[in-house]
């Protein structure tokens, strides 16, 4: 028997964990619909005809707090002293556990979110408003690619998921943060999201200002080094800090003690 990766225990740990979290996962997919249809309602009372790219906006917003919320909500017992020692104790390797966790928090529960979202959203078009309401095919809204518009030179900008791609890839940062706090993990995210947005704001403007220190004697030089920082953190929070975090997560439950 492989103790690292067998494919019938991890096919068994995934339906269990299913079972066991399957109300959470409902829960979820319930508040995100009934968000979409205060929304609807609201659109109804102002007499207000929503566009398909303004309904996309809100669908795509209601599904990032859902699945940046999925981790917490799924696994908030699972590093916890008393919580969390069944899951300590099962019989399955950490490899298996974090491509469980993986598969829950980044396809499963997000794909039944992003359906739901957009199955309900076509059947609220078959209601006859006429003049309110809402018309057209809202999966038309879904683009593959999000550009960056900077000028002349959004040719040189590296092209980013688009927003629903984006928030998978970016959900294991908090995915880490879930794993890594005990208690009051929503709490500490927040905080250490803010201290790290900020670090990274100053960061950027000593950046730019040395740039400008050092002398530009040019428009496109300017251009080139915000081009440069756009490229950096398309990099660093779209792909290499994720997949660093995916990695911590899996040294996180090797390591936890209970």
């Amino acid at each position: 028997m492989n103790a690292i990766l067998n494919i019938h225990r991890l096919g068994s740990l995934i339906n269990k964990e299913i079972r066991e979290k399957y109300p959470q996962i409902l829960r979820l997919v319930t508040i995100s619909i009934c968000c979409y249809l205060i929304f609807w309602l609201m659109t109804l009372l102002m007499v207000a005809t929503p566009t398909i790219n303004s309904r996309g906006s809100i669908i795509s917003a209601i599904f990032m707090v859902m699945t940046y919320l999925a981790p917490f909500i799924l696994y908030k017992r699972e590093n916890q002293h008393s919580g969390g020692i069944f899951y300590a104790i099962s019989p399955v390797s950490t490899l298996e556990k974090t491509v469980s966790l993986f598969l829950i928090c980044t396809i499963i529960t997000p794909a039944a979110v992003f359906i739901s979202l957009h199955a309900l959203d076509s059947l609220l078009t078959l209601f006859p408003f006429e003049a309110r309401g809402f018309h057209g095919n809202v999966w038309e809204s879904i683009k593959d690619i999000t550009h960056i518009h900077l000028g002349d030179s959004t040719e040189k900008i590296i092209s980013i998921p688009n927003a629903y791609t984006g928030i998978l890839l970016t959900q294991g940062i908090l995915v880490f943060l879930c794993m890594l706090f005990r208690r009051n993990k929503i709490g500490y995210s927040l905080l250490l999201n803010a201290g790290a947005g900020i670090l990274a704001m100053i960061g950027s403007v000593v950046y730019l200002s040395y740039g400008l220190s050092s002398g530009w004697d040019s428009e496109s030089f300017a251009q080139d080094r915000i081009i440069n920082l756009v490229n950096f953190y398309i990099v660093a929070c779209n792909y290499a800090l994720p997949a660093i975090c995916w990695i911590l997560t899996y040294i996180r439950i090797k390591r936890i003690q209970y």
